[in-house]
This record gives C-alpha cells, structure tokens and sequence, in this order.
C-alpha cells in the first residue's frame, strides 16, 4: 500500500489532482477534512468544525488502512505544515506503507485564481497567507520523495 499525502494553499488543485488519481484506478481511496462538511450532497463549510472535520478525516485514513483493500490512499488536505503531514506519515510508516508528499504549486500571480477556486470561501489575502506558511516548510529527509506538481490544468 501507498501513501500520498498532498500539499497546497487552497484552490491549488488537490481535489481534482486527487480525483484523477482515482480515474485511473478503482483501488484509491481519497481522504478529506472537506468531506466532513457534505451533508445530503450539499457543501456547506463551518469553519467551527475544522477540528472535528480534522479528526474524522484522520480516522477514515486510519480505517483505510487498517483494511488494507486499497493500493493508495490519498490524503487532500492542505497539509501545508510538517506539523499537519506528520500524523499522516507516521501512520504510513508503522504501517509499512511507501508514502510520499506531492505539493501542488501556485506561483504568486495566481494566487487570485487559487482563491477563486477554493469552496471555502477563503479570500485572496488567506490563501497567500498559505502560501506563505507552504514556502517556509522544510520536510524531514527521512519522508522519502516529494514531487512538486507545477502545473494542475483544470478543465475549461
């Protein structure tokens, strides 16, 4: 089993990157704190219920892999800081799984696409306060690989 973490302000793309993913195989399995926010189909965020949603999400990884029935399992959050990775990367490690992180990448310019994009509501001024705080973050070596994914194309 293999674990992909990935990486990046919101509106970066790591939902649709995740989505592809899943395209390609029907073993991946795709973890997000934004799923604790749909209820009956309908997307409705409460920034209150970041903890919980936090939580819930960590716990289907857990399930996940405690299974063992999927080849991937992709973590999509924003995971912009050792500190949130390092949970997800533990868990791999005394699993015995390959995991890696891949950040996907939004230069300065498009920040104000990226916030557009993003379902949270999160204004321009917040996502670069993201990407900030993604800039400074330094992995440990002893993650393994991180592949940065410059360009996410969405659909027009």
């Amino acid at each position: 089993m293999r674990v992909i973490v990935l990486s990046g302000v919101s509106g970066s793309g790591k939902t649709f990157y995740a989505n592809q993913l899943a395209k390609m195989r029907n073993d991946i399995c795709i973890v997000s704190a934004t799923d604790h926010f749909i209820k009956d189909g309908v997307f409705k965020f409460d920034a209150s219920q970041l903890g919980k949603a936090h939580a819930s999400c960590y716990c289907r990884f857990l399930t996940a892999m405690a299974k063992d029935t999927y080849s991937t399992i992709v973590v999509d959050n924003t995971n912009l800081s050792v500190e949130e990775i390092s949970p997800y990367m533990l868990a791999a490690e005394a699993f015995g799984c390959q995991s890696g992180v891949i950040t996907l990448q939004v230069g300065q310019g498009d920040v104000g696409n990226a916030a557009k994009r993003n379902i949270h509501g999160l204004t321009k001024g917040a996502v670069q306060s993201q990407l900030q705080k993604l800039q400074r973050r330094v992995l440990p070596v002893r993650w393994g690989w991180e592949h940065t994914v410059v360009d996410v194309v969405f659909p027009a």
